[in-house]
């Protein structure tokens, strides 16, 4: 017997599990904390691990610094949007996306605001989080169209901790006219807030439609990986009803429309 299983551990194949380290910026409905959900996208990437029994351990990272986090190799992937990685030229990402980020618009009933473009929030004053390209870039189209009307007055880049929920606090007590940032974020938030009642939410073309990525260093030994993989594991995720299953959880739908023709 003994010698049975000398010659078994010889020639059986010898499977190790890795823990694998992402760089998340905390943002309900993609990555939680105080909640009782963790978020859709540590779900999905948790399920994918845990089925090569491996491990995921997230790392709660300022969204402008994930990329540096990657850069000096502090963990193996990040989580950007496309918008954000124009000028990273030693990062590449995963081909397979983890949802779509636009721009969402928070603002009382009363005042009856629609936003369909940049000139719908001329003269407004505009609350929105600091750190992403899709802000620096409202940021710099407001300065332009607001030229001459007190521009510096009318945008506030919010920092801090729930910065989501103060957001929708402040418009509801007129600190502001409208709030803008990731439309999946602000839904969500919007949704457990007291608010909903005084104030909508509705989704623009602002920004465009941003792919949510996987991130990692070029050459990454990740990157092959999950290249290969990621994308037939979702698949039978969507299969199973296992994807859907989580994203009920946050009301979302499936960003792949075609998942479902």
């Amino acid at each position: 017997m003994i010698r049975f299983l000398l010659i078994y551990l010889l020639f059986s194949p010898l499977v190790l599990s890795a823990t694998y380290k992402v760089s998340i910026t905390p943002s309900c409905p993609y990555y939680c904390i105080d909640s009782e959900f963790k978020g859709y996208i540590v779900e999905i990437l948790e399920s994918y691990f845990k089925s090569n029994k491996d491990t995921l351990k997230t790392i709660s990272t300022p969204y402008a610094r994930i990329s540096d986090s990657i850069d000096k190799e502090k963990v193996d992937f990040g989580i950007l949007t496309a918008l954000d990685l124009r000028d990273e030229v030693n990062l590449t990402t995963i081909k397979t996306p983890l949802g779509f980020r636009s721009t969402g618009v928070i603002s009382r009933n009363e005042d009856n605001i629609v936003v369909l473009e940049n000139l719908d929030l001329k003269g407004k004053k505009i609350l929105l989080p600091k750190g992403s390209r899709a802000t620096d870039n409202i940021v710099k189209e407001m300065s332009r169209i607001n030229q001459g009307q007190g521009s510096e007055d009318l945008i506030n880049e919010v920092t801090g901790s729930n910065i989501h929920k103060r957001l929708i606090d402040l418009i509801a007590i007129k600190r502001g006219d409208i709030a803008l940032d990731d439309y999946n974020v602000m839904k969500y938030n919007f949704l457990k807030s007291k608010h909903t009642s005084a104030l909508s939410i509705s989704p623009t073309s602002l920004t465009g439609h941003n792919p949510i990525l996987i991130v990692t260093k070029n050459n990454s030994k990740i990157k092959v990986i999950l290249d290969k993989q990621l994308h037939l594991h979702i698949k039978k995720m969507r299969k199973s009803g296992e994807l859907k299953s989580i994203l009920d959880k946050y009301n979302l739908t499936d960003w792949d429309r075609t998942s479902s023709r």
